[in-house]
Protein backbone atom coordinates (compact mmCIF):
# COMPACT_ATOMS: atom_id res chain seq x y z
CA UNK A 1 0.00 0.00 0.00
CA UNK A 2 1.14 3.49 -0.95
CA UNK A 3 1.11 6.48 1.74
CA UNK A 4 0.51 9.87 0.42
CA UNK A 5 0.22 13.11 2.55
CA UNK A 6 -1.01 16.33 0.89
CA UNK A 7 -0.87 19.73 2.34
CA UNK A 8 -1.15 18.72 5.73
CA UNK A 9 -2.15 21.43 8.60
CA UNK A 10 -2.33 20.97 12.39
CA UNK A 11 -2.26 23.63 15.02
CA UNK A 12 -2.40 23.33 18.50
CA UNK A 13 -3.53 26.93 20.00
CA UNK A 14 -1.80 29.69 18.69
CA UNK A 15 1.30 26.91 17.51
CA UNK A 16 0.94 25.76 14.01
CA UNK A 17 3.33 22.89 13.65
CA UNK A 18 2.03 21.47 10.20
CA UNK A 19 2.09 23.67 6.86
CA UNK A 20 0.91 22.31 4.03
CA UNK A 21 2.90 19.01 4.99
CA UNK A 22 3.10 16.76 2.01
CA UNK A 23 4.42 13.10 0.80
CA UNK A 24 4.35 10.12 -1.21
CA UNK A 25 6.16 6.96 -0.26
CA UNK A 26 5.08 4.54 -2.96
CA UNK A 27 4.47 0.44 -2.03
CA UNK A 28 7.45 -1.43 -1.20
CA UNK A 29 9.29 1.76 -0.36
CA UNK A 30 10.62 3.39 3.07
CA UNK A 31 10.94 7.17 4.19
CA UNK A 32 13.12 8.14 6.74
CA UNK A 33 11.81 11.46 8.48
CA UNK A 34 13.80 13.51 10.25
CA UNK A 35 13.35 17.05 11.84
CA UNK A 36 14.10 18.92 15.55
CA UNK A 37 12.84 17.70 18.29
CA UNK A 38 8.96 19.53 18.81
CA UNK A 39 8.36 19.80 15.10
CA UNK A 40 5.69 17.61 14.27
CA UNK A 41 7.02 14.67 13.45
CA UNK A 42 4.66 12.34 16.07
CA UNK A 43 1.77 14.74 15.14
CA UNK A 44 2.04 13.83 11.83
CA UNK A 45 2.16 9.85 12.65
CA UNK A 46 -0.78 10.16 14.62
CA UNK A 47 -2.58 11.64 11.96
CA UNK A 48 -1.92 8.83 9.48
CA UNK A 49 -2.44 6.62 11.73
CA UNK A 50 -5.92 8.17 12.30
CA UNK A 51 -5.63 8.43 15.95
CA UNK A 52 -5.53 12.44 15.45
CA UNK A 53 -7.44 14.32 12.84
CA UNK A 54 -5.75 17.36 10.88
CA UNK A 55 -6.95 20.56 10.31
CA UNK A 56 -7.07 20.40 6.88
CA UNK A 57 -5.24 18.11 3.83
CA UNK A 58 -5.96 14.97 3.00
CA UNK A 59 -4.25 11.64 3.63
CA UNK A 60 -4.12 8.81 1.20
CA UNK A 61 -3.39 4.99 1.67
CA UNK A 62 -3.58 3.27 -1.38
CA UNK A 63 -5.32 6.18 -3.62
CA UNK A 64 -8.17 5.94 -1.14
CA UNK A 65 -8.79 8.74 1.49
CA UNK A 66 -7.99 7.69 5.27
CA UNK A 67 -11.15 9.22 6.38
CA UNK A 68 -13.43 6.91 3.98
CA UNK A 69 -10.88 3.98 4.53
CA UNK A 70 -12.76 1.25 5.49
CA UNK A 71 -11.95 0.24 9.35
CA UNK A 72 -10.70 -3.57 8.31
CA UNK A 73 -8.45 -1.93 6.02
CA UNK A 74 -7.30 0.56 8.44
CA UNK A 75 -6.17 -2.33 10.62
CA UNK A 76 -3.94 -2.99 7.91
CA UNK A 77 -1.62 0.17 9.32
CA UNK A 78 0.90 -0.42 11.93
CA UNK A 79 1.80 2.44 14.52
CA UNK A 80 4.53 2.23 16.53
CA UNK A 81 4.78 5.07 18.91
CA UNK A 82 8.03 5.91 20.75
CA UNK A 83 9.56 4.77 24.30
CA UNK A 84 8.33 1.56 25.62
CA UNK A 85 5.63 0.20 23.91
CA UNK A 86 2.45 0.82 25.95
CA UNK A 87 2.90 -3.42 27.69
CA UNK A 88 0.96 -4.97 30.50
CA UNK A 89 4.50 -4.37 32.97
CA UNK A 90 3.29 -7.47 35.08
CA UNK A 91 2.48 -9.75 32.12
CA UNK A 92 5.34 -11.55 30.62
CA UNK A 93 6.17 -10.56 27.43
CA UNK A 94 5.30 -13.70 25.70
CA UNK A 95 1.56 -13.47 27.32
CA UNK A 96 1.50 -9.33 26.34
CA UNK A 97 1.79 -10.38 22.91
CA UNK A 98 -0.64 -13.42 23.07
CA UNK A 99 -3.11 -10.74 24.12
CA UNK A 100 -2.29 -8.10 21.41
CA UNK A 101 -2.10 -10.57 18.78
CA UNK A 102 -5.49 -11.92 19.65
CA UNK A 103 -6.74 -8.20 19.77
CA UNK A 104 -6.11 -8.05 16.34
CA UNK A 105 -7.77 -11.47 15.74
CA UNK A 106 -4.52 -13.02 14.88
CA UNK A 107 -5.71 -17.24 15.58
CA UNK A 108 -3.58 -19.10 17.84
CA UNK A 109 -1.89 -21.45 15.57
CA UNK A 110 -0.73 -18.79 13.40
CA UNK A 111 0.40 -16.31 16.58
CA UNK A 112 2.29 -18.49 18.86
CA UNK A 113 4.45 -19.43 15.69
CA UNK A 114 4.38 -16.19 14.13
CA UNK A 115 5.90 -14.75 17.91
CA UNK A 116 8.42 -17.21 18.29
CA UNK A 117 9.62 -16.50 14.67
CA UNK A 118 9.70 -13.06 15.34
CA UNK A 119 11.22 -13.18 18.69
CA UNK A 120 14.28 -15.77 17.24
CA UNK A 121 15.41 -13.00 14.84
CA UNK A 122 15.27 -10.13 17.03
CA UNK A 123 17.11 -12.22 19.29
CA UNK A 124 14.58 -11.76 22.42
CA UNK A 125 12.92 -15.68 22.73
CA UNK A 126 14.96 -15.70 26.42
CA UNK A 127 12.88 -12.92 27.44
CA UNK A 128 9.85 -14.05 26.35
CA UNK A 129 8.93 -15.71 29.89
CA UNK A 130 9.82 -12.66 31.69
CA UNK A 131 7.98 -9.59 33.06
CA UNK A 132 7.82 -6.72 30.74
CA UNK A 133 8.84 -4.58 34.04
CA UNK A 134 12.52 -6.85 33.75
CA UNK A 135 13.16 -5.79 30.15
CA UNK A 136 15.20 -3.24 28.79
CA UNK A 137 14.26 -0.08 26.41
CA UNK A 138 16.08 -1.87 23.81
CA UNK A 139 14.25 -5.25 24.36
CA UNK A 140 10.80 -3.46 24.68
CA UNK A 141 11.79 -1.13 21.86
CA UNK A 142 12.09 -4.81 19.30
CA UNK A 143 9.10 -6.43 20.69
CA UNK A 144 7.12 -3.31 20.19
CA UNK A 145 8.22 -3.55 16.66
CA UNK A 146 7.46 -7.23 16.54
CA UNK A 147 3.68 -6.85 18.03
CA UNK A 148 3.04 -4.53 15.38
CA UNK A 149 4.24 -7.43 12.66
CA UNK A 150 2.27 -10.46 14.39
CA UNK A 151 -0.71 -9.48 11.66
CA UNK A 152 1.39 -8.69 9.17
CA UNK A 153 0.30 -4.98 8.00
CA UNK A 154 0.75 -3.32 4.95
CA UNK A 155 1.89 0.27 5.74
CA UNK A 156 4.58 0.59 8.81
CA UNK A 157 3.97 4.12 10.56
CA UNK A 158 7.61 4.18 13.05
CA UNK A 159 8.48 6.60 15.54
CA UNK A 160 12.10 6.59 16.44
CA UNK A 161 12.40 2.63 15.68
CA UNK A 162 16.43 2.55 16.15
CA UNK A 163 16.55 4.53 19.54
CA UNK A 164 17.99 1.77 22.56
CA UNK A 165 19.00 -0.44 20.04
CA UNK A 166 22.73 -1.82 19.65
CA UNK A 167 24.05 -2.74 16.25
CA UNK A 168 23.30 -6.23 15.50
CA UNK A 169 20.03 -5.31 16.71
CA UNK A 170 18.98 -2.19 14.38
CA UNK A 171 20.49 -4.66 11.15
CA UNK A 172 17.74 -7.87 12.01
CA UNK A 173 14.80 -4.81 12.55
CA UNK A 174 16.16 -3.28 9.10
CA UNK A 175 16.24 -6.97 7.43
CA UNK A 176 12.68 -7.17 8.71
CA UNK A 177 11.92 -4.07 7.49
CA UNK A 178 13.45 -4.60 4.15
CA UNK A 179 11.63 -8.30 3.80
CA UNK A 180 8.24 -6.10 4.11
CA UNK A 181 9.24 -3.76 1.43
CA UNK A 182 9.66 -6.91 -0.69
CA UNK A 183 6.25 -7.75 -0.01
CA UNK A 184 5.07 -4.58 -0.87
CA UNK A 185 4.70 -2.45 2.44
CA UNK A 186 4.89 1.20 2.90
CA UNK A 187 7.34 2.35 5.18
CA UNK A 188 7.33 5.61 7.38
CA UNK A 189 10.22 6.08 9.72
CA UNK A 190 10.58 8.98 12.24
CA UNK A 191 14.74 9.00 12.56
CA UNK A 192 17.16 11.43 12.44
CA UNK A 193 19.69 8.65 11.36
CA UNK A 194 21.46 8.79 7.93
CA UNK A 195 22.03 5.01 8.94
CA UNK A 196 18.55 4.11 9.49
CA UNK A 197 17.96 5.29 6.08
CA UNK A 198 20.95 3.76 4.29
CA UNK A 199 20.28 0.43 6.00
CA UNK A 200 16.50 0.36 4.48
CA UNK A 201 17.33 1.78 1.47
CA UNK A 202 14.98 4.75 2.55
CA UNK A 203 14.79 8.13 1.08
CA UNK A 204 15.69 10.81 3.55
CA UNK A 205 13.59 14.04 4.17
CA UNK A 206 13.20 16.29 6.82
CA UNK A 207 9.90 18.65 8.78
CA UNK A 208 11.17 21.92 8.94
CA UNK A 209 9.06 25.01 9.43
CA UNK A 210 5.79 22.45 9.56
CA UNK A 211 6.72 21.97 5.52
CA UNK A 212 8.53 18.21 4.57
CA UNK A 213 11.51 18.16 2.18
CA UNK A 214 14.54 16.45 0.88
CA UNK A 215 16.93 15.85 3.50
Amino acid sequence: MSIEISGIFKSFGAKTVLRGASLFVPDGSAACLGGANGCGKTTLLKILSTLSLADAGEVLVNGVSAESFPIAARAQMAFVASGEGGFYESLSLQNNLLFFGRMRNVRDTLLKGRIKELAKRFGIVEWLGEAVSHCSSGIRRKAAILRSALYKPSVYLIDEFSESLDDNSREAVCAFFREEMARGCACLIVSNHSIDAKMLNASMCRLNDGEIKPA
